[in-house]
């Protein structure tokens, strides 16, 4: 059966159902378990972002194909049609069918450009979000004529490449464009699917609460001259006042796309402390020694030294991104390497590793203030972490989460002998982060 959705705009909620024989994909399959229509919804996205267009989902009951789609089209940004076919109860095989992928390989090309333009190093979410609105606002015209009449609009009409690049789309077009430039920006942002409304949005999570935003309300039918974001991270309430959607797929999708320890992550990116890689944050990699080194010069507020100084180090297998790091630190006694000439870069950091890492940056000294061993106990004994977070945490190696709820952490953390001087107080008056960064990731 296929499902094919104008989702989106000014006309009906178009469904083609055709009844075909189980489909043997010409791209790879991926089967994964799925508890219900959001989780399969995550993994198809997921798997369609890879390149993998077949999922054949496993699931302890019968999924509701619609409930999946859309929660599908929350997550993925290209306008596709899906193929699916019941196997049985419990298993649905499903192919997406991307609609004109050739322009939206240029449209994510764009959307890179864009951010490239636009976005400026230290720039906060709400100010990376409000940047992305401006801009879509700023190029795209709403396309009268294919919401007059959706059936025989064209498809760009209701693409991301539709308003990025030809400039006229209607609503699913505006908020495809948001969501491909909030996903390349570090933005969580969802697609927000409104049937009962014909009509499409977008949410965003600040830090961890829902926003909601509609851009195409706010450049094509608003007209309060003093105000040109009535539509604008709205809370639910707020956005409910007019609009119609399902509100728990939206949270669900959200949660599901981005867990609590990503939040931790993206303030410290907020305030220049952490960065991802090609692949985005990689939270659930193991930190390394490398990049430890690296969180550990940004906690110091040290990173513009580090890398102007480019201080020599006797170990050989540091990486380039990282030589300038573990030369500071080497050179004032900070760290040492596993060897005389390994500084086992590569390696994991296990808790102890990195919480003695963070100690140092609060002034506190191994061997003299607290032992190795028991890192754990003297980090919660002097507020760098919870009881709570060290339960939740292990005690062997850590991943690129655990390091960033433990940085973050450590910033309303107290300087050693300075009991009214936190760690984020002495980096906003040295200058590493802004105050207005710090204000609203909520440490001021």
């Amino acid at each position: 059966m296929r499902r094919h959705f104008r989702s989106m705009t000014a006309g009906a909620l178009l469904a083609v159902v055709l009844f075909l024989m189980p489909q043997n994909s010409a791209f790879a399959a991926s089967e994964v378990f799925a508890d219900n229509a959001y989780q399969a919804g995550r993994v198809i996205a997921e798997n369609a972002q890879k390149d993998v267009f077949n999922t054949v989902i496993q699931s302890g009951h019968r999924l509701d194909i619609d409930e999946v789609y859309m929660a599908t089209e929350s997550l993925y940004p290209l306008y596709f049609s899906m193929l699916y076919y019941p196997n049985y109860q419990t298993t649905l095989d499903v192919t997406l069918s991307p609609i004109e992928p050739e322009e939206f390989i240029l449209a994510k090309k764009e959307a890179k450009s864009v951010v490239g333009r636009i976005i400026t190093p230290g720039m906060t979410t709400m100010e990376r979000v409000r940047a992305i609105k401006d801009y879509i606002a700023d190029i795209c015209t709403y396309d009268d004529e294919s919401a007059a009449d959706v059936d025989i609009a064209p498809d760009r009409a209701f693409t991301a490449y539709g308003a990025l690049i030809r400039r006229l789309a209607v609503c699913a077009g505006y908020s495809r464009a948001f969501l491909l430039l909030c996903d390349e920006a570090n933005v969580p942002c969802v697609y927000v699917p409104a049937p009962a409304m014909n009509h499409a949005f977008n949410a965003v999570s600040l830090y961890g609460e829902l926003r909601y935003i509609d851009v195409t309300y706010d450049d094509a039918f608003n007209d309060d001259p003093d105000n040109g974001e009535l539509y604008f991270m709205l809370t639910g309430d707020e956005m409910g006042a007019d609009h119609v959607w399902d509100a728990n797929l939206t949270k669900s999708m959200m949660d599901i796309r981005y867990p609590p320890g990503y939040f931790d992550a993206l303030k410290l990116y907020d305030l220049g402390l952490f960065q991802g890689t090609t692949k985005g944050f990689e939270l659930d990699r193991q930190l390394t020694r490398a990049e430890a080194a690296v969180m550990l010069v940004r906690l110091l507020g040290a990173e513009s030294d580090a890398l102007s100084q480019r201080t020599a180090h006797p170990f050989t297998d540091v990486p380039s991104w990282a030589d300038p790091y573990v030369g500071y630190l080497y050179q004032r006694g900070l760290t040492n390497g596993i060897s005389a000439t390994a500084f086992g870069s590569d390696r994991s950091t296990t808790l102890n590793d990195y919480l003695t890492f963070t100690l140092r940056a609060l002034d506190y000294v191994d061997g003299e203030d607290f032992e190795w061993s028991n890192a754990e106990a003297f980090a919660a004994k002097t507020g760098v972490v919870g009881e709570g977070m060290l339960k939740s945490l292990s005690s062997r190696q850590i991943n690129r989460s655990a390091a960033a709820q433990i940085g973050f952490s450590s910033l309303n953390a107290r300087i050693k002998n300075e009991p009214q001087e936190r760690l984020c107080d002495q980096l906003i008056r040295d200058g590493v982060i802004r105050e207005l960064a710090a204000k609203e990731v909520g440490l001021k």
